[in-house]
């Protein structure tokens, strides 16, 4: 077979207007936030006129050539630890001939001189095909469970076991939530946890805070963010009571503080540790293990990573 040329280059503002419409092209149906922006004609206008001022500013863009034709894109933001790999985008006629993985060595060798020792980067749950190509190239799925509750029906009983539960003010209780946040990462999720904090997309300081207690003492915090008909509950413990009865309990506690019962519960569990830990005692009160709708995948860069060859067979 002819060996072809592939070679990645910086994309410039003149390349904008071909590079907005690979996007749309390659991540309409495949992207679902991406989808849902521009799935009616008005937020498709709007995105198409603010896509190019938001490659152009969000990070560096890069293209894929092959053999001297524009085969693919992707942008890169380099953060305080690592690389944020975005809107990774390859034409239909070259997927599934290498293409793709060129240009992902060639972002994590970019991540790599610019002293990141991290890459990073989202995939939807259900892309497969994007999902194996990053695994194959040494990415993971960062904690990508979490848990779920319908309230059509009451709760079972609860042990709470001396587990109670007492509102902060938000400036003090956002501090302590993330001195346990911090705490559940380095515990349970010591792969990753001196990058992840540099993507956590939640709420900040918004909802609500609580101390979590067993017997007066403090093993925890908790975050509640009231939305409609979902609640979202953040709960962060110290590793020795994640597998404790004392779990259910707070968690129904959480919820029976409410003024009104919302459709549906979403339980984050801080790490994978404290969620297979507390998955048995929690799927006693009804809730059911789901996955995120989008992946969080990370790399770790070493130095020893073999730089790959510029062409494909």
């Amino acid at each position: 077979m002819k060996t072809r040329s592939v070679e990645v280059r910086p994309v410039g503002w003149r390349d904008l207007p071909a590079v907005t419409r690979m996007t749309f092209d390659n991540m309409v149906g495949v992207d679902r936030y991406f989808t849902r922006m521009v799935r009616n004609p008005l937020g498709r206008l709007f995105t198409y006129g603010m896509l190019p001022l938001y490659l152009q500013f969000s990070g560096q863009g890069y293209k894929v050539l092959v053999d001297g034709h524009a085969a693919g894109c992707a942008f890169l933001h380099t953060r305080r630890s690592s690389g944020y790999i975005f809107n990774v985008s390859i034409n239909a006629p070259y997927r599934r001939q290498g293409v793709g993985r060129r240009l992902m060595v060639y972002l994590e060798q970019t991540i790599k001189k610019r002293g990141r020792e991290w890459a990073v980067l989202q995939v939807d749950q259900g892309n497969e095909p994007a999902e194996r190509l990053y695994e194959q190239l040494g990415y993971r799925p960062y904690h990508p469970h979490f848990l779920r509750r319908e309230m059509g029906t009451p709760f079972s009983q609860a042990i709470t076991g001396g587990a109670t539960i007492q509102r902060l003010r938000r400036r003090p209780g956002y501090h302590i939530f993330k001195r346990y946040l911090n705490l559940e990462r380095g515990q349970g999720e010591p792969w990753a946890s001196s990058v992840i904090g540099e993507y956590d997309s939640w709420p900040g300081s918004q909802g609500a805070f609580w101390r979590c207690l067993l017997y007066d003492r403090e093993i925890g915090c908790a975050q509640v963010v009231d939305r409609d008909s979902r609640l979202l509950i953040r709960l962060a413990l110290e590793p020795d009571y994640w597998s404790l009865l004392s779990t259910g309990g707070l968690v129904k506690q959480l919820i029976d503080g409410l003024s009104r019962q919302p459709a549906y519960v979403d339980l984050f569990l801080e790490s994978s540790g404290h969620h297979r830990a507390a998955t048995p005692v929690l799927k006693g009160l009804g809730f059911r293990e789901r996955s995120r709708s989008r992946l969080l995948m990370i790399k770790p860069l070493s130095d020893d990573d073999s730089d790959r060859s510029t062409a494909i067979d």
